[in-house]
């Protein structure tokens, strides 16, 4: 099965830049073929919100500048914003699931952006069983 559009979890790029995180090769193989626009990748806002409240404000010039004007600037990134079709259906996923309401709002951004899959290496989400696909980024195939 071809995936052509993909929402990217927090742990995800977390992976990517630290060797010793589980799933690293994958993500950042990941990654790199959304760079290569081989595959588009979404960004929610609230992995936005994640990623920087990782950063001190030290590291904000060095670390999260480039990193956050990559995303803008890619052709192949998207940073999605919660609009209230997006907080509805979270509050269904959040209801019916019992997930936590960052996830339930990823999961929500895939299914309203009409994304093949969320990748994550979140051993709670990668359960969940729900319209929306989870998976690993070592299982999507990178076209």
């Amino acid at each position: 099965m071809s995936i052509d559009k993909i929402v990217i979890d927090t742990n995800v790029f977390l992976a990517a830049r630290d060797p010793t995180e589980p799933g690293h090769v994958a993500s950042r193989g990941l990654l790199d073929a959304v760079d290569e626009e081989r595959i588009r990748g979404l960004v929610s806002v609230i992995t936005i919100a994640e990623i920087r409240a990782g950063f001190t404000s030290a590291q904000v010039p060095a670390l999260w500048t480039p990193f956050v004007s990559h995303l803008r600037a890619s052709r192949s990134y998207s940073i999605e914003a919660v609009d209230e079709s997006i907080a509805v259906a979270a509050g269904e996923f959040r209801s019916e699931l019992g997930i936590t309401l960052p996830d339930a709002l990823i999961l929500a951004t895939a299914a309203r952006r009409g994304a093949g899959c969320v990748a994550t290496e979140d051993r709670q989400l990668l359960r969940v069983r729900s319209t929306v696909l989870t998976k690993r980024p070592s299982e999507i195939p990178l076209g």
